[in-house]
């Protein structure tokens, strides 16, 4: 059975950017896909991004600019990485966090320890409808207790290009379903375009998706297919 390995070292914060280094070892052949994922105090996520593949034998040195613009507040930001072996297999996930502050537009570094990730269950997601040019979707809370849910919208061309992207939250209260709405914006210009949400209980990576085809003529909008 081939092995692999990854390592996340030197985690710092310098100036407005992530730097680290990833090591992958083991047998040639293996790769590792990797992540960064920023999120603030309430466990809202700002930023998700993929930092692509890497072979073992060929350490990264990341440098990974941080999101501008974010309200002043405490913030996270973790690093994940999933290696794979030469043969197929997967690797345990591997990940590291920092935390950091922002104040007046600028990120200082925080010397709290970042809170780490959930994985509680996503809330049930219908499928999306068309109401007018609103985008409906219900959300499911199957447990006992209230969930704040954070979900994103996003709309992208059939290339898929994002177009725009919206984000919202709300409290669903225990074993209730409840609508979330997005306008879709009145600037889309005539054609197909793919609308995604992703919606999960605030704190956690584990999120539900549901995804439909619209089609833009004129002041017209068609809901093409749904549950993609």
């Amino acid at each position: 059975m081939a092995t692999i390995d990854a390592t996340i070292n030197d985690l710092r914060l310098e100036g407005q950017a992530l730097l680290c280094t990833i090591s992958l070892t083991g047998d040639a052949g293996g790769y590792g896909n990797a992540m960064m994922l920023v999120y603030d105090a309430a466990g809202a996520e700002h930023q998700r991004i993929d930092l692509g593949s890497m072979w073992v034998g060929q350490p990264w040195d990341a440098n990974l600019d941080l999101p501008v613009g974010l309200p002043d507040g405490d913030y996270g930001a973790w690093i994940y990485v999933n290696p794979t072996a030469a043969d197929g297999q997967a690797a345990q996930q591997v990940e590291a966090g920092i935390s950091f502050l922002v104040g007046r537009g600028h990120i200082f570094p925080s010397s709290e320890a970042p809170d780490e990730r959930t994985h509680q269950a996503a809330p049930g997601l219908s499928f999306l409808r068309l109401e007018g040019t609103w985008i409906v979707f219900d959300m499911i809370n199957h447990e006992s207790f209230d969930v704040e849910v954070v979900h994103e919208f996003t709309v992208s061309d059939m290339v898929p290009t994002d177009v725009a992207t919206m984000h919202g939250r709300e409290l669903v209260r225990a074993g209730a379903t409840q609508q979330g709405h997005y306008l879709l914006p009145d600037t889309l210009a005539d054609g197909k375009y793919l609308v995604e949400v992703l919606a999960n209980a605030e704190g956690s990576d584990l999120s539900a998706m549901a995804m439909a085809e619209i089609e833009v003529d004129g002041t017209a909008v068609t809901l093409v297919k749904t549950g993609l």
